[in-house]
């Protein structure tokens, strides 16, 4: 629990350093934990589907889950930039469909004529 600890008090921002295995593994168990808990909070507390709790809690531990990462990376002997290969991979086929697929309004207007 100290790894965990001091992940989230003094490594908070640290990106230059390393992280273990272990270190990183339990910290994204209990990020996860901690994220399924806000999310059933926000269902039950809020029926309109909003999720506030949930949000803030993402917001709050976006730079220790980065770091953790870009440490982590290190440990592999990787730069803390591979970190941003996988949200390419993730955006990248759905990027071009945006400038492929005609509009809504340019749809409709096809049709009319």
């Amino acid at each position: 629990m100290n790894k965990l600890k001091s992940t989230v008090t003094t490594n908070y921002a640290n990106f230059r350093d390393r992280a273990s295995r272990s270190e990183f593994w339990l910290y994204m168990l209990c990020y996860g934990i901690g994220l399924f808990i806000f999310m059933m909070i926000d269902i039950e507390l809020f029926a309109n589907g909003t999720a506030y709790l949930s949000s803030i809690y993402l917001v709050v531990l976006m730079i220790p889950t980065l770091a953790t990462t870009v440490r982590r990376l290190h440990d592999i002997d990787k730069s803390g930039w591979w970190y941003f290969f996988m949200l390419i991979s993730l955006l990248g086929p759905q990027y071009p469909t945006l400038f492929i697929t005609p509009t809504l309004s340019t749809v409709s207007e096809e049709c009319l004529v």
